[in-house]
């Protein structure tokens, strides 16, 4: 409960109302919409609502993608690379260097194995593709946009030529024709 109040004064008020109000037959003035209702001037905190349980790995043991609007093509085709072992275990062993910050969120090689790590040893429910979106450029240098649908036999093409030009000078060049 203490962690529901961190949000701020008005999240306390409302866990307060909450529990005063809990056991009350008629649900009358506690009930949350109207309690939301008499405050319009506040914004009642998100992490209000956290519930742990929906952010926990599911009994599968796997771990999913979040879609981040029309990333299913890439989520797709990433997780199926993910589950040829010996493309994960290629990709994972690969040295990136030492990296700055800044030049992790550009590099698509860091964040493939940022994200087959994270679905591989993740406790959460699922990872976001947003270093993804961001590090894979289109021939013009753009990101992608995870907004735009995009063709799956176009991106796996163009990620293959990608990789395959990463992982040239690696010990792991072989690794796509392995």
């Amino acid at each position: 409960l203490t962690s529901l109040c961190v949000g701020g004064e008005f999240n306390f008020d409302v866990v307060i109302k909450l529990l005063y109000d809990e056991g009350k037959e008629d649900g009358g003035p506690g009930e949350i919409a109207t309690l939301f209702g008499s405050r319009s001037d506040d914004k009642i905190d998100s992490s209000f609502f956290h519930n742990p349980a929906m952010n926990d790995k599911s009994s599968s043991g796997f771990v999913g993608l979040n879609n981040l609007g029309a990333t299913c093509y890439m989520n797709s085709l990433i997780q199926q690379f993910f589950a040829i072992k010996p493309l994960r275990y290629g990709l994972l062993s690969c040295d990136v260097g030492d990296l700055k910050e800044e030049d992790k969120k550009e590099n698509l090689l860091y964040q493939l194995q940022l994200m087959f790590s994270n679905l591989q040893e993740s406790e959460k429910k699922c990872f976001d593709a947003e270093g993804i979106c961001a590090s894979y450029k289109d021939w013009d240098g753009n990101a992608t946009n995870p907004t735009e649908q995009q063709d799956v036999d176009e991106f796996y093409a163009g990620l293959m030529d990608k990789v395959e030009n990463l992982v040239k000078p690696l010990p792991q060049k072989n690794l796509l024709k392995d």
